[in-house]
């Protein structure tokens, strides 16, 4: 959700937030905006930055839901990981 502070999660995203361990108070202290949608210049699509994209990515290896291609930027999902991910964050309809 946008907010004057720049983008943020809704209530149901911080809700997904913290099943990962990630809550509000881990940026307290902290300026916004604590979450950037930044473009992807090789598939053209965005995805979240800043440092709530940080703490979903650390959360994500930590799970060994994915990992990086040694020698390159390219995160690759495992399919046990596929799957658990799929669980945290279902799709929502209409989207």
């Amino acid at each position: 959700a946008e907010s004057p502070d720049g983008l943020t999660l809704t209530g149901a995203g911080w809700a997904s937030a913290t099943g990962l361990g990630i809550g509000p108070g881990d940026f307290a202290g902290q300026r916004p905006p604590h979450c950037r949608a930044c473009l992807d210049w090789s598939v053209r699509r965005s995805h979240l930055g800043g440092r709530l994209g940080r703490a979903f990515l650390t959360a994500i290896e930590a799970r060994s839901w994915a990992a990086r291609i040694k020698g390159t930027r390219v995160m690759r999902f495992t399919a046990a990981g596929e799957r658990a991910f799929d669980l945290a964050f279902p799709p929502v309809a209409g989207r």
